[in-house]
């Protein structure tokens, strides 16, 4: 696997015939094999990287390696921000620094189903070991990025997530001693699962001595990297302590009973928000974003669903994923339903704030 230098990034994927072309004027992406061609945006560009080699989510699960092993705990560290933007590129195209491109699956603790809408916060240090706002930095930053390698974003309706950034620095903490390259990771799933972690990296000299990467707890978060001609390309897929499926069910085994639509949670909010629904019958749902003209901003749902609780996380983001100014803005529910021959319909809406 490799990048072919000319006017469009290309990556080719001799295992499945396949080769990747990004656009570097507008971002756009063509997904070329023998039988048809596709295009997709820079969002679902990241998934690119982990489809040269074959993902463990693409495994039956009594292949996977892991048996099931749920991802491990690590320090937060001194140096976390919460509420970083919303951004899938966290380094500037001038950061110095190797290019890094990690991409990965979130799954719950099943090792098998896929988590929607898990917020993913990521931060670490320069190529020089510094980390922004918490320290000084005398190298990189060259656009005065207040939150220079950091960054959040939502994994998407296959669970799937990435980033590009740069390969982090070391950096001394005693007497000759360094910690190892690694990336934070803070890992929000819809019901409220959190997990923070560490991704550290194969063949670093000093994992060895680092009491926290040497641990046994850290052994499947140091993954090998790839060389490309681009970068470096990773694939860190995550099993989080959270039940599968999105259908939450009362004490009793019961569905709901009617139609409801909850307040957003946290309102006010500044990045992002939690949306939960209640669906009495199975139905086509759609659930959009308005702001206060009645515009459309955003699409968050539209699929047929069973019966059901839900939950939903919006980043603030609109359809072409620009963040959105602050102000009021209109969650709306509508959901439809076939019954007899006869259709019926409903619908709900209810109020929220964006502050920055």
């Amino acid at each position: 696997m490799g990048w072919q230098s000319s006017a469009k990034r290309c990556l080719f994927c001799s295992n499945r015939k396949q080769r990747f072309c990004a656009n570097q004027e507008n971002g756009v992406v063509e997904v070329i094999n023998s039988n048809s061609m596709k295009l997709i945006n820079r969002r679902q560009f990241f998934k690119v990287g982990s489809a040269a080699a074959l993902s463990s989510a693409m495994l039956p699960k009594w292949l996977r390696g892991n048996d099931c092993d749920l991802t491990t705990l690590d320090i937060v560290g001194p140096f976390y921000i919460p509420d970083s933007p919303s951004r899938t590129v966290l380094a500037s195209p001038e950061e110095p620094g190797v290019r890094l491109f990690i991409s990965g699956t979130i799954f719950a603790n099943d090792c098998e189903t896929p988590v929607e809408g898990t917020i993913i916060e990521v931060w670490h240090a320069n190529d020089d070991g510094c980390y922004s706002i918490k320290q000084e930095c005398d190298t990189g930053n060259p656009d005065n990025d207040e939150f220079n390698l950091r960054g959040q974003m939502v994994s998407d309706s296959q669970g799937e997530y990435g980033f590009e950034t740069i390969k982090p620095g070391w950096y001394m903490v005693g007497d000759d001693q360094f910690r190892p390259s690694h990336i934070h990771l803070k890992y929000t799933a819809p019901d409220g699962t959190t997990l923070i972690t560490q991704l550290y990296f194969e063949g670093d000299p000093y994992i060895p001595d680092d009491p926290w990467a040497s641990s046994p707890e850290a052994e499947h978060r140091i993954i090998p990297l790839e060389e490309t001609a681009e970068g470096l390309v990773g694939e860190f897929n995550l099993f989080l302590d959270s039940n599968p499926g999105e259908v939450q069910v009362d004490l009793n085994g019961n569905l709901p009973m009617i139609l409801a639509l909850h307040q957003n949670y946290p309102n006010p909010f500044n990045s992002t928000t939690g949306i939960r629904y209640d669906l009495p019958v199975r139905s086509r749902s759609l659930l959009n974003i308005f702001d206060v003209t009645g515009k459309l901003v955003k699409t968050l749902i539209d699929r047929e669903m069973s019966a059901g609780s839900y939950s939903v996380v919006w980043d603030g983001t609109d359809d072409l994923g620009n963040k959105v100014v602050s102000g009021i803005y209109f969650y709306r529910i509508e959901a439809r339903q076939q019954n007899g021959g006869k259709v019926g319909g409903f619908a709900k809406t209810r109020k929220m704030i964006l502050l920055k």
